[in-house]
């Protein structure tokens, strides 16, 4: 086993934090780090060649994406330290706890492909096309990179529900621990993943919802400022208030009942409807310009 070296910072450290394990083979920092940066040298290397190949007008390679989303998730996943397995239900616990890793990486992944590859009128018009007409192959190839991560999240999500449904009592009890949430039942952590893909949804539409106007310039400026709003300004305004209650609306790791998904689904169907007729607008648009030219 390798070790971190630090130096003066070195004795700060204790020898168990020098050590890690990912998926049961123990390495030390130091080579942790360096094949790290061998492997995203690899992934950085990839992508550019992708970038390349759409500059000159290649076919998209969504296999690429999806391949990078995934083993970003399996990679993050497989972190552990010093964690020893008591019980088989420790083990299903623990292997949804590196599906949890993974998928808060997933999710970041997905708001920045929101934002740095933002889909267009034609392309989300192509996708639909295509879907619609059993094309499933070139649909998936017409599908814009957010909407590929989102579908991995909301499946990773899936597969730790299933995972943590059939544990009895609190979560912490069961692993014979006391963390900070001891006291968290499998129904409660169900709700608030429930919850978070709920308003990862909603962020992704409201995102495109204002590129997509064809008005805007600066759509995703507007776009970070709405999410601020909503994520910081509102739940601010309201804690001040003493408007405690409604948090959930806005805080998805709020929403600990059934009751509490209310909000957030109220916000997809208004936002359902604003997208519907910001879909018939682009149409009208393009219409318009086909009709002057």
């Amino acid at each position: 086993v390798g070790t971190y070296q630090t130096g003066p910072a070195q004795e700060l450290v204790s020898e168990t934090f020098l050590k890690l394990s990912w998926y049961g083979i123990p390495m030390g920092l130091s080579d942790f780090s360096f094949f790290t940066r061998i492997i995203f040298l690899a992934w950085a290397l990839i992508g550019v060649h992708r970038l390349m190949r759409l500059e000159l007008q290649f076919k998209p390679q969504p296999l690429v994406w999806l391949s990078f989303v995934l083993f970003v998730s399996a990679y993050v996943g497989g972190i552990t330290f010093e964690f020893e397995r008591q019980t088989a239900l420790a083990e299903q616990l623990e292997t949804a706890a590196r599906l949890g890793a993974g998928l808060v990486l997933v999710v970041f992944l997905t708001y920045c492909a929101a934002f740095l590859a933002p889909s267009g009128g034609v392309q989300m018009r192509r996708f639909a096309w295509d879907l619609r007409n059993g094309r499933y192959y070139a649909a998936f190839e017409a599908a814009p990179p957010w909407l590929v991560a989102a579908l991995v999240a909301v499946i990773q999500t899936a597969a730790i529900c299933i995972l943590v449904v059939s544990v009895p009592g609190e979560l912490g009890m069961t692993l014979g621990v006391t963390p900070r949430f001891a006291q968290t039942g499998a129904s409660q952590v169900i709700i608030a993943l429930l919850a978070w893909m709920l308003f990862l949804v909603r962020d992704l539409g409201l995102i495109q919802f204002v590129i997509l106007s064809p008005t805007a310039r600066r759509g995703h400026l507007a776009a970070v400022m709405y999410l601020g709003v909503l994520y910081a300004g509102l739940p601010a305004l309201l804690a001040n208030t003493g408007g405690f209650a409604a948090l959930p609306a806005f805080v998805p790791f709020m929403v600990d009942s059934p009751g509490l998904l209310l909000p957030i689904l109220l916000q997809l169907a208004l936002l359902a409807v604003a997208l519907a007729w910001r879909w018939r607008q682009i149409r009208g648009t393009e219409s318009q310009a086909l009709a002057a030219a």
